[in-house]
């Protein structure tokens, strides 16, 4: 079996080791898709963007820690020269939180003929939604939002704070795991939601272009199953084993073994 067992997100997916894949495949597939979609007038181009950010799960400012051995002295070290052994302690370095490089692809489409930037579509990514990596996206979308043009956030994951341009008013939705959302040019002062639950098949999305011109569609789930597909997810993930973080509920967590079992995964 090359593709995935349940008809919408995969919540294995979601471990941070291995959603940069997955973001980096739907992006490319986003813009395979699209493209046929919006030619002439229109063209796809996928960007990359870098910024620095603290390692996972370590959020301060600046964390400057002192480490003692048990011994709260020092881990002796014999000093071997011409007489006898020396024991001597050795002193404590000041440990510092490294700050990591992230890399990270979203799509824009522009008029072909002004090259003015009409839409984003950004995949939200765990860093994107944790600590640090938050305040850092809600800087970008703040800019995306002043500026002439559409913002498509795609939010496939159920870890962390909520960060896409929907905002609070998205709480008073009935329960969902994910959010597709767009943010139209025209009408800020509104916000169109695509909610979904672990069960539920991916949105296919309208995606805003330059009036008069209409809405283009976004196939979600089938981008989605070609990235299942070229990666082998099925072959990779550990389906035997309880999926990631967040924990689910136990009616969900009943359905996503009823999901397995009925593809053929046994629990070890």
């Amino acid at each position: 079996m090359a593709g995935c067992p349940f008809p919408g997100m995969d919540p294995y997916l979601e471990e941070p080791r291995l959603f940069p894949g997955l973001h980096d495949r739907l992006i490319v597939y986003f813009s395979d898709l699209l493209q046929p979609l919006v030619r002439p007038r229109y063209y796809v181009e996928i960007r990359e963007r870098i910024y620095f950010t603290l390692p996972p799960e370590r959020y301060p400012d600046l964390s400057l820690r002192r480490h003692s051995a048990p011994d709260g002295v020092g881990r002796e070290v014999p000093f071997r020269g011409g007489g006898a052994a020396v024991a001597v302690a050795a002193d404590e370095p000041v440990r510092l939180v490294r700050t990591v490089r992230e890399r990270e692809t979203y799509l824009e489409i522009r008029e072909l003929e002004s090259d003015t930037l009409v839409t984003v579509l950004e995949i939200l990514s765990p860093a994107n939604k944790l600590g640090v990596g938050a305040d850092q996206y809600r800087d970008k979308q703040a800019q995306l939002l002043a500026a002439p043009g559409h913002l498509v956030e795609v939010d496939l994951l159920r870890a962390g704070t909520r960060v896409s341009a929907a905002g609070p008013p998205a709480a008073r939705l009935p329960a969902f795991h994910s959010l597709v959302s767009v943010c139209r040019a025209d009408a800020r002062e509104q916000v169109e939601v695509y909610p979904f639950t672990l069960r539920d098949r991916l949105p296919r999305v309208r995606i805003p272009l330059r009036r008069p011109d209409a809405d283009t569609v976004l196939d979600l789930p089938a981008a989605f199953a070609r990235a299942c597909e070229s990666a082998d997810y099925a072959l990779r993930l550990p389906y035997t084993q309880p999926p990631p973080r967040p924990e689910l509920n136990p009616e969900d967590a009943a359905w996503v073994r009823e999901q397995l079992a009925a593809a053929g995964f046994a629990p070890e």
